[in-house]
């Protein structure tokens, strides 16, 4: 596309209209979800828990996944290992994990939630819960199930996909 329009041969047609920003599913779904993370900031700050959207499904993913290498927990959230490697050195510092080294795999560590890990995780996810009952109201069963559907045809084929719901953390 961007040849075309360098080398002006792209106009404008009936079918290939410019794009209104507002008719743009990359500028509409990046909104939604600011607004959405945005909401549940909101609500984790409230709690004074100190704890990220970040750091909620770092926590989420190592309690109910049972993920505690911190490779396959990047592999899973879809989070780059370097970020989740810093993510998970300040929550050590937070006293929210603790790692020890692999049985399996000398060269790496494990993982674990402390106790106050545990609790801060049921604050988050009470904080989560909220966001989606407060966004999930706008709209009826049926269109939450298409919504799904929609959002996982989407991702379809793509780098970082889910072959199911049932394979992200929530």
């Amino acid at each position: 596309m961007k040849d075309l329009i360098d080398r002006g041969n792209y106009m404008p047609t009936p079918k290939q209209p410019y794009s209104a920003i507002d008719d743009s599913i990359g500028y509409l779904n990046g909104r939604l979800s600011r607004v959405i993370k945005r909401h549940f900031e909101q609500l984790l700050d409230e709690t004074g828990a100190g704890v990220t959207p970040q750091m909620w499904l770092l926590l989420s993913t190592i309690a109910h996944k049972k993920i505690t290498i911190p490779s396959n927990i990047a592999d899973i959230t879809g989070i780059d290992r370097t970020a989740t490697a810093r993510c998970l050195t300040k929550m050590s510092k937070l006293n929210l994990v603790t790692r020890k080294q692999s049985v399996s795999d000398g060269r790496s560590s494990e993982v674990m939630l402390t106790k106050k890990g545990e609790k801060v995780l049921k604050i988050a996810a009470n904080c989560s819960q909220q966001t989606s009952d407060h966004f999930y109201s706008k709209i009826s069963n049926k269109e939450r199930e298409l919504l799904k559907k929609i959002f996982l045809k989407l991702l379809e084929g793509e780098q970082g996909s889910l072959k199911s719901f049932d394979d992200l953390v929530v």
